[in-house]
């Protein structure tokens, strides 16, 4: 008859669903790895890692009745990525960030020098064209010990800077000692003009 039910499988025949279910967290893993490598990093990352680590072990678990192997083993890969990436970036990053605070602590330098010398312009001018001596001469006018200390140095117990009295405008009369910058250091001169001098040129 038309209208006979379908043979039951035998004791011996297992039924076959022909397309097993994918793990919902196998695709997890791989959404939070994907965002891991684009936006979110290591938020994202280590989520996706375990994610994976869970999902591989659910469809092991599961015997064939679970798919997504695929999914989690890409979810646990770019995860790692990710991870992985945040030493090279650091490595990377970690110059650049040395380098702007160091054009910083000379911008900062340059500053403090700048101060002297127009309080060295104000000190000649109160005593008939004498150039201070010391910078104690210059302490009645505002120097303190902030203004004679470069950022840079690294010996802040003393004076980061020379005075060397000078007679003509192009003179320089505070320098600084090499070793408080890299590749160079900053100078003034008479005339209140501060500039950056590199070391091979001094």
């Amino acid at each position: 008859m038309d209208n006979a039910p379908p043979p039951i499988a035998g004791s011996g025949q297992a039924a076959q669903n022909p397309q097993s279910p994918i793990a919902g967290i196998a695709i997890a893993s791989l959404v939070l790895g994907i965002l891991s490598l684009t936006c979110m990093s290591i938020v994202a990352g280590i989520p996706a890692l375990i994610c994976g680590a869970i999902a591989l072990g659910r469809i092991r678990a599961a015997r064939g009745t679970l798919s997504g192997q695929g999914l989690a083993i890409a979810g646990v890969v770019t995860g790692g990525l990710s991870i992985l990436m945040i030493p090279i970036l650091a490595a990377l990053l970690l110059p650049a960030l040395t380098n702007a605070r160091e054009k910083a602590r000379q911008a900062q330098c340059l500053w403090n020098e700048k101060q002297i010398a127009c309080v060295y312009r104000l000190y000649k001018q109160d005593h008939d064209g004498k150039a201070p001596q010391t910078w104690t001469d210059l302490r009645p006018y505002g120097v303190t010990d902030a203004i004679l200390h470069c950022p840079s140095a690294r010996d802040r117990s003393a004076c980061s800077y020379r005075l060397i009295p000078g007679t003509n405008s192009s003179d320089v009369i505070v320098r600084e000692d090499l070793s408080d910058h890299r590749r160079g250091s900053n100078v003034a001169h008479e005339d209140g003009y501060v500039e950056w001098v590199p070391a091979n040129k001094q």
